[in-house]
């Protein structure tokens, strides 16, 4: 019995990750132009630095994970989610369209958090899920258009 080649064996993550660098360097750039820094072509608003750092790079690292974990194909949708609405978001031209991938993304983790205490119940599930609510809450409340500073303690719950 021959192994399947190096290509199939790869995760889903591979596919998944580079973007998520986008939102970690775009989400750099932000916190830069924040400190007062003039950088050219600054097509990332000061204003998204948090929600891009936390959800768009933290949430998509730690979504890969727990798809990683679960091993249940429908579990990669929220990561890409994550990242798909990230870079819609960095993109700029329709920002709410990212933000509507971001609440998505953050009720996925909060039903993939379900799926895995079903599996192993435990504390740390159950309080990583309560965390994946705050991302659906801080994602939610600046898709309906608040200001990021009145989210900023939903992104630390998560």
């Amino acid at each position: 019995m021959t192994a399947p080649p190096a290509a199939a064996r790869r995760p889903p993550a591979f596919a998944v990750l580079p973007f998520a660098l986008v939102a970690l360097l775009a989400g750099l750039w932000g916190g830069l132009a924040r400190l007062g820094y003039q950088l050219p072509a600054d097509s990332t608003s000061s204003a998204d630095h948090g929600v891009l750092m936390s959800l768009g790079f933290l949430g998509t690292l730690i979504a890969t994970e727990r798809a990683t974990a679960l091993r249940r194909a429908w579990s990669w949708s929220v990561p890409a989610a994550s990242v798909i609405g990230s870079v819609w978001v960095v993109v700029g031209q329709a920002p709410r369209v990212g933000q509507a991938l971001l609440v998505v993304a953050g009720a996925g983790l909060v039903i993939v958090y379900v799926a895995l205490d079903r599996i192993q119940r435990s504390a740390h599930n159950t309080l990583m899920g309560v965390g994946a609510a705050g991302w659906v809450v801080a994602a939610a409340l600046w898709f309906g258009g608040r200001d990021v500073s009145t989210i900023v303690p939903w992104l630390a719950v998560f």
